[in-house]
């Protein structure tokens, strides 16, 4: 393999920042990476949901279909 750092030094030393951020956030406050795995799985559901409006969108008319009250 090749050194990653030499090729591209800005994008590794910010992923090195952010992979010790985490680190530190699981040490300090495990609770917060527990919400944001929710909460990014709630954001994936969502999007599957219109991938197939727009896929199909007279089938799947019902995913941006106002209800109203």
């Amino acid at each position: 393999m090749f050194n990653t750092g030499v090729w591209l030094p800005g994008p590794t030393g910010w992923i090195g920042r952010v992979r010790a951020g985490l680190d530190t956030a699981d040490a300090d406050c495990p609770f917060l990476l527990y919400g944001t795995d929710r909460l990014a799985l709630a954001h994936l559901v969502i999007a599957v949901a219109f991938c197939g409006v727009l896929r199909d969108p007279v089938r799947n008319i019902w995913v941006v279909e106002d209800q109203g009250p």
